[in-house]
């Protein structure tokens, strides 16, 4: 209904009772939104949520980040504004703002290079299937770079690393890039960091991302695989 109207982005609200299929924010990343009703590339953020302190609000907003949204607001400020009241959990709010790494920009030459939205699908899956990262970046000049992709476990150990080379940026343009990393069926089972890197191809660093998203993974059917979350030396 809401195609091809010249929208800055996609505004859609999401309340508990929407608890499960496409309905659930929580559940649903943004690039199965956007395949599913066939949105273009234009940001899809969450207009109206509950935050309030009964509820794991910080946890929510995590959630919405880690699916590739672009951001939530909370209903509502002006609580005392409106007929059902419902407050914000702003400290939650401010704790979650304050943990974000911040993703960094240089400028090589005449072109900067920044790294927009990030997020990984499927964010739980057994040792032996594929993830894939998605990252938007944002060029002012036209620039050809590699998007460096590295996967580390919870305790900060490198597990994984793959590129994705001659990746073109036009000018002024959000570009979208995917790069599906295929998991090893011996990976352990446990929860997994990824951050990315946009590389000039003299291999200096346009822009990196600390916190391009994190997936979850089971041991493989069969695998003796050591879980990393596990506090016993038994496999």
């Amino acid at each position: 209904m809401w195609k091809g109207l010249g929208l800055d982005f996609y505004s859609p609200h999401w309340y508990d009772q929407m608890s499960s299929g496409l309905a659930c924010a929580r559940c649903v990343d943004l690039h199965s939104a956007r395949s599913t009703y066939g949105f273009d590339d234009l940001p899809i953020q969450i207009g109206e949520f509950y935050g309030g302190a009964d509820v794991d609000t910080a946890e929510r907003m995590k959630d919405f980040q880690a699916k590739g949204y672009a951001g939530a607001w909370a209903w509502s400020l002006f609580y005392d504004k409106t007929s059902d009241a419902k407050q914000i959990d702003l400290a939650a709010m401010a704790k979650f703002v304050t943990e974000q790494p911040a993703a960094t920009t240089v400028s090589l030459g005449s072109s900067t290079v920044q790294l927009l939205a990030n997020w990984v699908s499927p964010t739980y899956l057994e040792a032996g299937q594929s993830v894939t990262v998605h990252q938007d970046a944002f060029s002012d000049q036209n620039v050809n770079l590699t998007l460096s992709v590295d996967v580390f476990s919870n305790q900060g150990q490198p597990v994984l690393h793959s590129t994705l080379d001659n990746q073109a940026l036009t000018a002024q343009q959000r570009t979208a890039m995917e790069l599906i990393i295929p998991l090893p069926t011996s990976l352990e089972a446990g929860t997994y960091i990824v951050k990315t890197a946009a590389l000039a191809p003299d291999g200096s660093t346009y822009a990196r991302s600390e916190s391009a998203g994190q997936f979850v993974t089971t041991a493989a059917p069969g695998s003796d695989a050591v879980d990393f979350d596990s506090t016993t030396d038994q496999p």
